[in-house]
């Protein structure tokens, strides 16, 4: 059996479906199928970053904060910023983006199926989906995570969470958006931290998160954040958990004829943070504008000097790991929150990424350039 469509959307997580949500607005002959692996969307994850621009989900903010700690062994700094801290709900993102499709006749989610092959034909590609049935369509966006392994000194991001209650969360608690002092030191293959945001009166979300070289079992860090739990609150409630594994790395390929990759294999991903959300929504608007008006649909565009200092960021955490986390606490204590903001969710002006490049200690940032592009005078 199989079936035709004009554009296959593979993988129905953020990408996806944000993507979906645009092509709803608007009335198409064309035929959008949507196709995702897992049968029933539930409150798996959240999304949190820094909205510098509107996007169509802000009804799905549950928590916003102004201000947020950041702590090494070797200092602590509180930030205060007119720019929030937003947490995205993932089932309130499931619910609208879903809505939008059961409305849209032009528009098919296809739920508990996975996708397999792709066979990129003049004219069309061919998915091969493992119920057995093969889906033709003329163009493929995929934003199926990547299986394929990092390349140095890119870095899987991996994390536990656990939304818990309990009567030391106050109203007065603050949201700590990197404790590195309640985590082992990193040894150069993984940096942890742990990540507190409450959410409410006497609730939080938290979670131990880790940027190492390979991905770890989720049950290897849910056990260390439930030891971290007990030792600073004691007994909770555990009102849901959440994991997940995301590379922090730069796009795999962006076009491959009629398939384009999107999501966080296409380099949504800000390589040297793991921010995503807000990057894929300003894609998704600019891909669903083009396809609306009939051109071809486009790629996540990071500039090529942004992707390289990355590299070099990365590199200086592999190489410093002792310094790594001063890296991140020194920036906010030593410029305004707003340039700090601009450079991690990847909108820097040229005075942003020279008032961080001054911030930032001289001598692993420059011996890590030299690593990479004077491999033969680093040695």
């Amino acid at each position: 059996m199989s079936a035709r469509c004009d554009i296959a959307i593979l993988g129905g997580g953020c990408a996806g479906l944000s993507l979906a949500w645009h092509l709803c607005q608007q009335p198409s002959t064309q035929r959008i199928i949507i196709i995702e692996p897992r049968r029933e969307y539930e409150e798996d994850r959240t999304w949190c970053g820094w909205p510098l621009a509107p996007h169509p989900f802000d009804h799905c903010v549950v928590a916003r904060w102004h201000q947020w700690t950041l702590t090494t062994t070797q200092g602590h700094t509180r930030v205060r910023s007119p720019l929030g801290y937003e947490m995205i709900s993932a089932q309130l993102f499931y619910d609208t983006t879903r809505a939008a499709i059961d409305a849209a006749p032009h528009v098919t989610l296809w739920t508990g199926v996975r996708a397999g092959p792709l066979e990129e034909r003049d004219d069309e590609v061919i998915i091969t989906l493992d119920n057995g049935q093969t889906l033709a369509a003329r163009q493929v966006i995929d934003t199926r995570p990547r299986a394929t392994r990092l390349a140095p000194p890119w870095r899987w991001q991996d994390f536990a969470g656990r939304l818990i209650e309990s009567p030391q969360l106050g109203e007065d608690a603050t949201a700590e958006l990197m404790n590195f002092a309640a985590a082992p030191p990193p040894d150069g293959e993984a940096l942890d931290f742990v990540y507190l945001l409450p959410t409410g009166d006497h609730t939080a979300l938290v979670e131990w998160t880790r940027f190492g070289r390979a991905p770890t079992p989720p049950g290897e860090l849910d056990a260390r954040l439930m030891q971290y739990i007990d030792q600073r609150f004691g007994k909770v409630h555990c009102l849901r958990q959440e994991a997940g594994t995301l590379p922090m790395a730069p796009a795999d390929g962006h076009h491959q004829g009629r398939i384009l990759h999107a999501g966080t294999a296409g380099g949504a991903m800000r390589p040297a943070t793991g921010y995503a959300f807000h990057a894929i929504q300003r894609w998704a608007l600019d891909c669903s504008t083009a396809m609306i008006a009939g051109k071809a649909p486009t790629a996540h565009t990071t500039p090529c000097w942004l992707l390289e200092l990355d590299r070099i960021y990365m590199t200086a955490l592999s190489r410093y790991p002792d310094q790594a986390p001063e890296f991140y606490r020194q920036l906010f204590a030593r410029l305004p929150a707003e340039r700090v903001i601009r450079f991690l969710a990847g909108q820097p002006t040229f005075t942003d990424v020279w008032r961080v490049m001054s911030a930032l200690p001289p001598r692993p940032f420059l011996s890590s350039a030299a690593h990479l592009y004077l491999p033969l005078q680093s040695k």
